[in-house]
């Protein structure tokens, strides 16, 4: 019978340790997607200038961490932001 089995928690706990449960696996997702946001970028090459080394239409996943503490090294690509007079 239910009278038998322990009740650690009532009703009341129960819906509060759902909704801090909720709420700290939201915040938790919020924070990764604005930390990926800032740390990693996905680019798609539109022209050839690049080529052979990288092709018209590849996909880059470039980090950005890295430049902000090591200056690039030979054989690595940059890529910034062109001035407002370059952009198309």
């Amino acid at each position: 019978s239910s009278a038998d089995v322990p009740c650690f928690l009532t009703q009341a706990m129960y819906n509060s340790l759902t909704l801090v449960g909720t709420a700290l696996w939201s915040a938790s997702v919020v924070l990764f997607v604005l930390f990926a946001r800032e740390t990693v970028s996905f680019y798609k090459i539109p022209s050839a200038s690049m080529e052979p080394t990288i092709n018209r239409g590849d996909l880059i996943l470039a980090e950005k961490l890295s430049p902000r503490w090591m200056p690039p090294q030979r054989d690595e690509i940059v890529l910034f932001n062109p001035p407002d007079s370059l952009r198309a």
